[in-house]
């Protein structure tokens, strides 16, 4: 219990009654239907030392939670939301757009649908798990951008230098179109 712990704990951090600590973290509002959840909580350790080093990782992969949660267009989440309800056969056979008419399948992608409407989910994927067919994905300039540093950056160093000329080229375009 005397393990050098200081007055304020970081952020996130808090400890328990019991003497653990615990990493608790709100999720923003606009991924609160998306996730399902108000807050994450992930167990750091019994002691501060073990909390204090597990604390990097967890926060980093909580951090990439939300950011891949934003990130993640309605097709893919429609897709995950079916695979996840229904089975990768349901789902394969929705992105292969071959959903038989007046099948078991389609009535169960209209009653997961109809589940997911009440779950106040974004209707773009309400709608596409209802219907079983999926809309392309919008291209915009940031995605892009990301695909083009994915596909051109095949080492580190590579990847910082293509990383800089497109935070570049964003800048630039920020400047012209506002």
């Amino acid at each position: 219990m005397n393990d050098e712990m200081p007055i304020n704990l970081p952020r996130y951090v808090f400890r328990r009654a019991n003497g653990s600590f615990r990493y608790k973290r709100n999720v923003p509002k606009h991924l609160r239907a998306l996730l399902g959840k108000d807050t994450l909580y992930r167990q750091l350790g019994d002691s501060y030392r073990e909390a204090m080093q597990a604390l990097p990782l967890v926060h980093a992969r909580v951090e990439a939670l939300l950011n891949d949660e934003t990130n993640k267009s309605a097709r893919e989440r429609s897709v995950e939301l079916i695979r996840g309800a229904l089975g990768d056969e349901v789902a394969e056979l929705v992105l292969a757009e071959a959903v038989p008419e007046y099948s078991p399948i389609e009535d169960a992608l209209n009653d997961l649908g109809k589940a997911l409407h009440k779950q106040k989910l974004p209707a773009e994927v309400v709608q596409q798990v209802y219907s079983g067919r999926l809309k392309p994905d919008t291209m915009t300039l940031e995605k892009a951008l990301q695909e083009y540093v994915a596909y051109k950056s095949d080492t580190p160093k590579a990847a910082r230098e293509i990383g800089q000329r497109v935070e570049r080229l964003r800048r630039d375009m920020q400047a012209v179109f506002g």
